[in-house]
């Protein structure tokens, strides 16, 4: 008897946690590859199918590794970021990419195309967001620093919102349009402008549940997990 309580009782905790959180499509950290190794070599298993990033263990947030781009023109691209297929330009859910950057000197240019549709770089000293319109932080961002950068995007409304902080607060924050393109990748990319390199971490990138649906769902698979263990307590 208290064999099959313990095994309902982890029943339930395990339907519970997997209701939390967001469905992650992407989330790399590049800490199973081997430092050294450029990233198509390292990352294809993982969808990074272009590109001549470099797995790197001289910077990293979490973990032994980091990609650096550290060259001119150097990139990395991830194809297919929806499961293989692009996220449809009239999709009604709001989706999460974010990422961490460390950028090795002042006028590196660097950042991440969200397919055709926005970019989040640097140039001149600062952050800057392409969408319909461009947007640049008002400060300056302080070389060899890490910052977390993490943007909620909607395609069918065709909105963003993005917040970058250094660790300790935030630093920037903004809202937009982003443009009417595709979201079938997403691209680390060093200008060819830039004349430092760029460490990235911790990329991912995920639906956003609806506080709804997400209540549903966990409220029935709940339900059926517990008339499940009752059955099986009556039975014994």
């Amino acid at each position: 008897m208290k064999r099959n309580s313990l095994i309902c009782t982890l029943l339930l905790t395990l339907t519970l946690g997997s209701f939390s959180g967001h469905a992650a499509l992407i989330t790399d950290n590049f800490d199973s590859y081997t430092a050294g190794t450029d990233i198509v070599t390292a990352g294809t298993p993982k969808g990074w199918l272009a590109g001549n990033g470099v797995i790197s263990n001289a910077q990293s947030v979490s973990g032994p590794n980091s990609l650096y781009l550290g060259v001119a023109n150097a990139n990395a691209v991830a194809y297919g970021i929806n499961n293989g297929t692009a996220i449809p330009t009239n999709d009604p859910r709001t989706w999460r990419f974010s990422y961490s950057t460390r950028l090795t000197a002042t006028n590196s240019a660097a950042g991440f195309y969200i397919g055709s549709s926005f970019l989040i770089y640097t140039v001149s000293g600062k952050f800057q967001v392409d969408g319909v319109t461009s947007s640049v932080s008002t400060n300056s961002f302080a070389a060899n620093t890490w910052y977390s950068v993490v943007v909620d995007f909607a395609p069918l409304a065709n909105t963003y919102s993005l917040t970058i902080s250094d660790g300790n607060s935030i630093f920037w924050s903004a809202a937009g349009a982003v443009q009417d393109g595709a979201f079938n990748t997403i691209q680390a990319k060093n200008m060819a402008y830039s004349v430092g390199g760029a460490y990235f971490d911790n990329v991912a990138l995920a639906v956003i549940p609806e506080p709804a649906s997400m209540v549903l769902l966990g409220a029935g698979a709940v339900f059926l997990a517990f008339r499940r263990c009752r059955r099986s307590s009556v039975s014994q």
